[in-house]
C-alpha cells in the first residue's frame, strides 16, 4: 500500500513538473535570428544610435514570432522621476547640464522605433493592431505618424482599426498623422466602407497633404467609395494638376467601367502640364484607360514630346494597349532611333510583345544590334527572336 502511495505520489510530482516545464521554460525559448534573440534584437532596435537597419532587418526576418516583444515596447513609459530628472535638465545652462549625464533610452523614441520596425514587418504584424489602436493616441506626433502609416503596411488585416484611423483622419491635430490616417484606411480597402464620408470631408482639408492621402485612399477602396464619385469629378478641373491626376485614378478604380470618360483630363495634362506631371499623366492613361483608338493616338503623339519621361511611358503603353499595330508599329520603329537609349531599348521590347505582326520592324531591329547601349542591343535580339521565331512557327504550322 505504502508502494503504491509512493508511486502515486511520483507519477503526480513527474506530472506537475512537466506542466511546469511547459508553462515556465518553453515561453524562455524564443525564436533566433543570426544566433541572436528576438529579445536581443528589440534591446540592439531601442539602443541603436541613428542607424537601426541592422535590428529592423533582423526582426522583418523573423516576422511574427517578433511581434510579441515589439508590441510590449509599444507601452513603454517613462517614469516619474526620470521625467523629473529630465526636466531639470532642460532648466539648468548649458555648460551645467553638460555635467550631468542625460538618459540614453527615451519611451517616446522606443515606441516610435518598434512601431517602425512592426511597419516593416507588415501583414505578419497583425496580432500588435489592438495595440497600434492605441498608439494612434500616443502624446507624441511622431508615434502617431508611424504608427498610422504602419497600420497601412498591416493592410486589409488591420481592419478593426477603420474606427480609430476615421477618427485621426478628422480630429487630430497634425496633418501629417491625419494623412497617414487616411493613407492606412486605403491600404485597407473595401473593409474601410465605413470611413467614406470621413475620407470625403477630407478633400477639402486645409493641407495638400490630407487632400492627396482621401483622394487615393477612396480609390483604394474601391466601387464601395461611389458616394464620393462626384467630388472627385470636381477635382479632374481642379487647378492643381497633381489632384487632376489622382482624382482620375481613384475614379478608374471606383467606376472602372466609365474609365474611358477619363481621357481627356489626362490628354491634356500630357500636352500642356509640368514635365513631371505629363510624365505621370502617361502611365496613368496607360494605366486606367481601356485601349482605344483615341488613346493609341494621343500616345503616338506622346512618342516626339521633350520629355523623356514621356516617350518612356508612351512606348511602353504601346506595347501594351495599342489595338491597331499597323498605326503603332511604324511609331515604335521610329523610336528606335530615339536618343535616349531608354526610350530605344523599350521601343525594342514593345515591338517584340507584337510577334509576327512586327515583322517590317526587322531590318531596324538588326540595325540596333550594333546600338552603343547593350541594353538596347539585348532588347533588340530579344525583340527578333520573338518575331521571327513566332513567325517560324506559323509557318511550320500551315
Amino acid at each position: 500500500m505504502n508502494q503504491r502511495r509512493i508511486i502515486s505520489v511520483a507519477t503526480v510530482s513527474l506530472v506537475t513538473l512537466s506542466v511546469g516545464m511547459v508553462y515556465f521554460v518553453l515561453p524562455l525559448v524564443e525564436p533566433t535570428y543570426d544566433g541572436k534573440r528576438v529579445s536581443g534584437w528589440c534591446n540592439e532596435l531601442i539602443r541603436a544610435q541613428g542607424d537601426t537597419k541592422r535590428a529592423t532587418e533582423a526582426l522583418q526576418s523573423i516576422g511574427a514570432d517578433a511581434v510579441p516583444c515589439l508590441a510590449k515596447l509599444l507601452r513603454q513609459k517613462d517614469g516619474f522621476l526620470k521625467k523629473q530628472y529630465v526636466a531639470a535638465l532642460d532648466k539648468l545652462p548649458p555648460r551645467f547640464g553638460k555635467a550631468f549625464p542625460r538618459p540614453v533610452l527615451n519611451a517616446q523614441e522606443i515606441r516610435r522605433k518598434a512601431v517602425l520596425a512592426l511597419g516593416e514587418i507588415g501583414p505578419s504584424a497583425r496580432r500588435a493592431v489592438p495595440q497600434l489602436i492605441k498608439s494612434l493616441k500616443d502624446q507624441d506626433t511622431e508615434v502617431r505618424l508611424a504608427t498610422a502609416h504602419c497600420l497601412g503596411a498591416i493592410g486589409s488585416d488591420a481592419s478593426e482599426s477603420v474606427t480609430a484611423l476615421a477618427a485621426i483622419a478628422k480630429g487630430d491635430p497634425d496633418p501629417f498623422v491625419r494623412g497617414n490616417a487616411c493613407f492606412a484606411l486605403g491600404k485597407i480597402g473595401p473593409a474601410a466602407r465605413s470611413a467614406v464620408p470621413i475620407l470625403i470631408q477630407a478633400l477639402a482639408d486645409t493641407h495638400a497633404y490630407v487632400r492627396h492621402h482621401s483622394v487615393l485612399a477612396l480609390g483604394g477602396i474601391g466601387p464601395s467609395a461611389a458616394p464620393a464619385v462626384a467630388p472627385l469629378t470636381q477635382l479632374l478641373t481642379n487647378r492643381a494638376i497633381e489632384a487632376r491626376i489622382d482624382a482620375a485614378h481613384s475614379l478608374s478604380k471606383i467606376e472602372p467601367h466609365n474609365a474611358a470618360s477619363l481621357l481627356p483630363t489626362l490628354a491634356e495634362v500630357i500636352r500642356t502640364g509640368h514635365p513631371v506631371f505629363q510624365v505621370s499623366a502617361t502611365g496613368a492613361l496607360v494605366e486606367i484607360v481601356p485601349a482605344t483608338d483615341e488613346a493609341e493616338s494621343i500616345l503616338i503623339e506622346a512618342l516626339r514630346h521633350q520629355e523623356e519621361g514621356v516617350r518612356w511611358e508612351a512606348v511602353a503603353g504601346l506595347g501594351r494597349i495599342a489595338p491597331k499595330p499597323v498605326d503603332a508599329i511604324p511609331a515604335l520603329i521610329e523610336s528606335l532611333s530615339d536618343e535616349s537609349g531608354r526610350v530605344a531599348g523599350k521601343a525594342a521590347f514593345a515591338l517584340g510583345l507584337f510577334g509576327p505582326p512586327a515583322r517590317s520592324a526587322i531590318p531596324a531591329l538588326h540595325k540596333s544590334l550594333k546600338h552603343e547601349q547593350h541594353y538596347v542591343r539585348d532588347e533588340a535580339a530579344a525583340a527578333l527572336r520573338r518575331i521571327e521565331q513566332e513567325r517560324t512557327d506559323d509557318s511550320g504550322g500551315n
